[in-house]
């Protein structure tokens, strides 16, 4: 073989390289591209489900409130209720007495 045959010979190898290689970047950039998409919509689901778990949060903080409220004021009603009971036996006594 000549010289001139054997430059076109690599040459062809080199298009062909060149040609291999750019197809296995171009699969790298699609398998890291799926790889990427996967990742944001796991990340969705996990914002979705971070947000879902902030409403439930913050519902049962209102409930919480709400009960501590009631529970105030029903402590109140009950603490009145007997001050009431017990002014109304002191006067009951007193009637009595007199």
């Amino acid at each position: 073989m000549n010289d001139e045959k054997i430059q076109d010979l690599l040459l062809q190898m080199m298009q062909k390289l060149a040609y291999i290689e750019a197809k296995l970047d171009n699969l790298d950039e699609m398998k890291i591209s799926n790889r990427i998409d996967a990742l944001e919509a796991e990340n969705r689901e996990h914002d979705r489900v971070i947000k879902s778990l902030e409403r439930r949060n913050d519902k049962m903080e209102q409930f919480v409130r709400n009960n501590m409220s009631d529970s105030k004021k029903q402590q109140t009603s009950v603490f009145i209720s007997m001050g009431l009971a017990v002014f109304s036996f002191v006067l009951s006594l007193i009637s009595k007495i007199f």
